[in-house]
C-alpha cells in the first residue's frame, strides 16, 4: 500500500477528513513497539528516554562510536516506511523513531542536502520496493521539519545554521507553521487540543491527501518538542517543566 494511502487512513486523518471546519489531531495512542531494539545502533537513540529500549551494556553503548552518516541514512529510511504503517494504526512510536534518527544527522552537523544525497544512495527498501516519487517528497518534508524544529529550537549541532540548507522553498512555506506549533506547545497545548485552523496562515486544505500530509506534519513537529524534552527528562535537566505524563501530550 502506498504511503500516502496510509496517512489517509490512519484515526486522525479519517476522522478529520468528515470534519474539516474543526480538524484536530487527536486519536494517537502512545503504544510501545516490540521492534525498536533493532534501530538502537547509536549513542543517540540509546540515550533517548522516547524510545525506552532495553540496554544490555550502558558502558559499551557510552564507548560506541557515533553512526556514519550513511548508518543514519538507514535509520531514516526504515523508520519513515514503518512510522507510516504505525500511523495507520494509531501508533506514533516509530515516528518518534524517524524523528530521532534525523536529529542525529542534524546533531552531527550533517546539512540537508548531504543528508538527501546519502538518503537516495540508500539501499535498504523497507517497503519491499522502491519509493514513490510523492513519497520520496513526504520523506523530504519532515526530514526538512524536523530541522527547522531543531533550529527554531536552538538545538545543539556541529555545523552551525543548518537552517539555512533547508530548501528556500520549503521553509518559506512551513517556517510559520513549525513556530505556530512551537509557541502554542509552550503555552500548554496538547496533541488532543491542537488543530491545523491554529497552526496554518490560511484556511486548512479541503483535499484530502494535502490534509492529512499537514495533520501528520504537525504531529511530526510536535513529537519532536515531546522527544527533546523526555531526553531532558532522561538526562536529569532540572530545568524542564515535569507533570502528569500522558502519553503523546507534552
Amino acid at each position: 500500500m502506498r504511503v500516502l494511502a496510509l496517512l489517509l487512513s490512519c484515526p486522525t486523518a479519517a476522522a478529520a477528513s468528515l470534519q474539516l471546519q474543526r480538524p484536530t489531531l487527536a486519536g494517537c495512542n502512545n503504544v510501545c513497539s516490540s521492534r525498536r531494539g533493532q534501530f538502537c545502533c547509536s549513542p543517540q537513540l540509546r540515550r533517548s528516554a522516547s524510545l525506552k529500549c532495553s540496554v544490555d551494556n550502558q558502558a559499551a553503548a557510552a564507548k560506541a562510536e557515533p553512526p556514519s552518516l550513511e548508518a543514519v541514512a538507514e535509520m531514516v529510511e526504515t523508520t519513515f516506511v514503518r512510522a507510516c504503517m504505525d500511523l495507520a494504526s494509531g501508533l506514533i512510536d516509530t515516528m518518534k523513531l524517524f524523528i530521532v534518527s534525523v536529529k542525529v544527522a542534524y546533531e552531527q552537523g550533517a546539512d540537508f542536502p548531504t543528508l538527501e544525497h546519502t538518503l537516495s544512495q540508500c539501499t535498504r527498501q523497507t517497503a519491499g520496493r522502491p519509493l514513490a516519487p510523492e513519497e520520496l517528497d513526504l520523506r523530504r518534508l519532515w526530514s526538512a521539519l524536523v530541522y527547522l524544529t531543531l533550529v527554531e529550537l536552538d538545538h545543539p549541532t556541529a555545523q552551525a545554521d543548518l537552517g539555512s540548507t533547508v530548501p528556500a522553498e520549503t521553509k518559506g512555506k512551513y517556517q510559520n507553521f513549525v513556530r505556530n506549533i512551537i509557541r502554542l506547545r509552550e503555552k500548554g497545548a496538547t496533541l488532543q487540543n491542537l488543530n491545523l485552523d491554529s497552526v496554518l496562515d490560511t484556511a486548512p486544505p479541503t483535499d484530502p491527501i494535502e490534509f492529512a500530509i499537514l495533520s501528520q506534519s504537525c504531529r511530526l513537529v510536535f513529537l519532536t518538542m515531546t522527544v527533546l524534552r523526555e531526553e531532558a527528562l532522561a538526562a536529569g535537566d532540572s530545568a524542564v517543566t515535569t507533570g502528569p505524563q500522558i502519553p503523546g501530550t507534552r
